[in-house]
């Protein structure tokens, strides 16, 4: 896994996304930072990957419910089905800085 940093850009509460920034330097224009957030979180669950759409994986069994999705646009997008707050906390828990 590549040592990236991440940090919570923006939250759109609207359609339930949270915008994750990757600040390690570079810009990269690729899902390179995406698939190793996705890595990181799973790395003590070591649950399935599982693909759902186009660019959106979930992580089979992982509480809290959310999809993490490369978006070209926006890039690292984690898109929750459950209590905004309990997300933000586990992603605290486990990725962001």
């Amino acid at each position: 896994m590549e040592n990236f940093k991440y940090s919570i850009a923006d939250i759109n509460e609207k359609d339930s996304w949270i915008l994750i920034d990757c600040n390690n330097g570079e810009q990269y224009e690729d899902f390179v930072p995406f698939a190793d957030f996705i890595k990181t979180i799973n790395k003590d669950f070591s649950g399935k990957i599982i693909e759902v759409g186009e660019m959106c994986y979930k992580i089979e069994g992982l509480e809290p419910d959310m999809v993490f999705q490369w978006d070209d646009l926006f890039g690292i997008v984690v898109i929750y089905n459950s209590n905004k707050e309990e997300v933000l906390n586990f992603l605290k828990r486990t990725v962001i800085i």
